[in-house]
């Protein structure tokens, strides 16, 4: 059946479940602080900001899991889809309960890294960069793959070209990442708004045809609960681990809400993020991958592109076309999000340990010898794998469930020490948290056993490591405390009121940049903003201040918090933003045009400042 065959009662449910979703978005859209707000001075994501960048690496597995899925062990795929999803629910709770944990420690971001230093110690934490860094790896060369693999579904090309493709997504998110460019909360948001239209209405078709799947559905989860029920209980423990290992791939990224925990005010926008992939992604991906597999026939034949197949058989070449476009966009943001996730956290250790060769920058802040490292580590996958999607799937999936499995230990090990001291306002069963380690500790020795190129790599990746963690603890004393003087926002506006300033002129001063305009005045108020990763720029008065800014808000939205501070500090006060000349590079030209849309877009939400664009001749300096 397709779209050109629906009677008219069905068309008009279409309809309605369409006007519906599109009403919850616009409602959702409209409401403050769901995407993110200045609090403050400071710019903090909002739990469907936390949600929609890690959808962008969730909500891609369903263009792979479920055909990997039942490449590996058949019809159980189609329950086990289901029940992992509802484990995985489980152990999102867990995680909330972790992100309270860290926050209360003064450990936010950092995630299953972080609660490992700070539960077992230096050596251990590096076993847990270890297994979530293969994890990114995978999940960069896996969503590269999987894009061009579905491109190729409706465009036949030779292998070769085939691989060219693959490694040139690579290659494009480093250069962004390079040149300092950052994906944009609310374009994520809009790519998540028609992700979610596609995949409901894809979903709607399916179970409106779910009569031809209905016995295939109904033999899979008899095959699978007999399996289950009336076997001993080792074999069936053995049985629910082993499929579990085959269907976890579905829901990757789930590590990624903990690891924004330092872009959000506190641990309970990350317990909202978590219920809100639970409802969306959560239902959508077993929901879309089972009609798949019960509807298309021999499912085995179309593994590396079964929703794009399954979209064509629903509504025809134009649907599989759309799906393809969206798998292609949402798959290369996923390619993004394991880059800047991977670099991140390789960031955070090396600045934790003083490791400078990994942390040293370009003039955009990029931490580029570490992107160097990932994208070479990520095009290693797709050349020795040869762009093959079931040998990167059996990969994948180790260094996702042993980051499960590390946290899981953790949580465990930390509430029998600590109890609930930490966590007064929101905890877990230590019962349930037992079950689940025992579960995908099941699933990780076979992933281990089982797939001998994905132990390789961790294996490989433990063992780097571990020798380089061993060197620099030897070296370094992380646990002293080093203090760097910087400022806040609320410090310029204490200056403010300080010195009485009624006409108040504010200069965003580049790091490098000279100056030729007095500086002596104290109504004029220098602020520089530089990336936390970056050396911290030289202060030139008492009037100049240097402000860190997150990587993922930028110099943008460092200015927007700090013009935000200001409009609600003095809202009768003359105010003059002073904005510089970019001149140092052809490169740093390229980016403040990329940046001119969010400099455009000032004045219009601060229409009571005053805007001006300059550039002052230079001094020649006296012989």
């Amino acid at each position: 059946m397709t779209v050109t065959g629906l009677d008219t009662f069905k068309i008009l449910i279409m309809i309605f479940c369409n006007a519906l979703l599109l009403a919850a978005l616009f409602y959702l859209t409209k409401r403050k602080r769901i995407l993110y707000y200045k609090k403050g001075g400071m710019l903090f994501l909002g739990f469907m900001g936390v949600a929609v960048i890690t959808m962008m690496d969730e909500l891609t597995s369903i263009f792979y899991a479920p055909g990997e899925a039942f490449h590996f062990i058949g019809k159980h795929a189609v329950f086990y889809l289901v029940f992992t999803f509802a484990m995985v629910t489980l152990y999102s709770f867990s995680l909330t309960e972790v992100a309270e944990i860290l926050e209360k420690n003064n450990l936010k971001g950092g995630g299953v890294y972080n609660f490992s230093y700070l539960v077992l110690g230096q050596t251990f934490s590096f076993v847990a960069v270890a297994s979530i860094i293969v994890d990114y790896i995978t999940t960069a060369a896996m969503s590269s793959v999987s894009a061009i693999d579905n491109i190729h579904s409706l465009l036949a090309f030779p292998h070769e070209l085939k691989i060219i493709f693959e490694v040139s997504i690579i290659l494009f998110i480093a250069f962004l990442n390079l040149i300092g460019i950052k994906e944009n909360v609310k374009v994520t948001y809009s790519i998540f708004v028609i992700a979610a239209v596609v995949l409901v209405n894809v979903a709607i078709l399916g179970l409106f045809n779910i009569n031809t799947g209905l016995p295939f559905l109904i033999d899979a989860y008899h095959a699978s609960l007999k399996d289950i029920l009336t076997s001993n209980p080792i074999h069936s423990y053995t049985s629910i681990t082993f499929n579990m290992s085959a269907t976890i791939l579905a829901f990757s990224g789930i590590e990624s809400v903990l690891q924004t925990h330092s872009l959000v005010e506190n641990w309970k926008t990350i317990k909202k993020a978590y219920i809100t992939l639970a409802l969306t992604v959560g239902i959508i991906i077993p929901l879309v991958g089972t009609l798949a597999l019960s509807q298309v026939p021999n499912p085995i034949d179309h593994s590396e592109d079964l929703i794009t197949f399954f979209s064509r058989m629903l509504g025809g070449l134009p649907l599989a076309i759309i799906v393809v476009i969206l798998a292609a966009v949402t798959l290369i943001f996923a390619v993004n999000t394991a880059m800047v996730a991977s670099v991140e956290l390789l960031d955070r250790v090396a600045e934790k340990y003083k490791f400078k060769p990994l942390t040293k920058t370009n003039r955009f802040g990029a931490a580029y010898r570490i992107i160097i490292i990932m994208s070479t580590a990520f095009i290693s996958i797709i050349l020795i794998t040869s762009g093959n999607q079931h040998t990167v799937a059996q990969m994948y999936a180790i260094g996702l469930v042993a980051t499960f499995v590390i946290n899981l230990f953790n949580l465990i090990v930390y509430r029998a020490y600590r109890g609930r001291e930490d966590v007064k306002e929101y905890s877990t069963s230590i019962l349930l948290n037992s079950f689940l380690f025992i579960l995908f500790l099941g699933s990780f020795i076979f992933l281990l056993k089982d797939k001998p190129d994905g132990a390789l790599l961790w294996l490989s990746s433990l063992i780097v490591f571990l020798i380089f963690g061993t060197i620099i603890i030897r070296s370094k004393n992380i646990d002293k405390a080093v203090k760097i003087s910087t400022e806040k926002p609320q410090d310029v506006i204490n200056y403010i009121k300080e010195n009485d300033i009624s006409n108040i002129h504010i200069y965003f001063r580049r790091p490098m940049e000279r100056t030729s305009e007095r500086i002596d005045d104290s109504s004029k108020i220098f602020v520089t903003f530089f990336m936390s990763r970056q050396s911290i720029p030289k202060r030139i008065s008492n009037n100049h201040f240097i402000i860190p800014v997150n990587h993922f808000w930028g110099i943008d939205g460092g200015i927007n918090g700090l013009l935000g501070l200001l409009q609600e500090s003095f809202p009768d006060r003359r105010i003059v933003v002073h904005l510089g000349w970019p001149t140092s590079s052809w490169l740093e030209r390229v980016a403040m045009g990329l940046r001119t849309y969010h400099i455009l877009r000032l004045p219009t939400i601060y229409p009571k400042f005053e805007f001006k664009m300059e550039f002052f001749p230079q001094k020649t300096p006296k012989k």
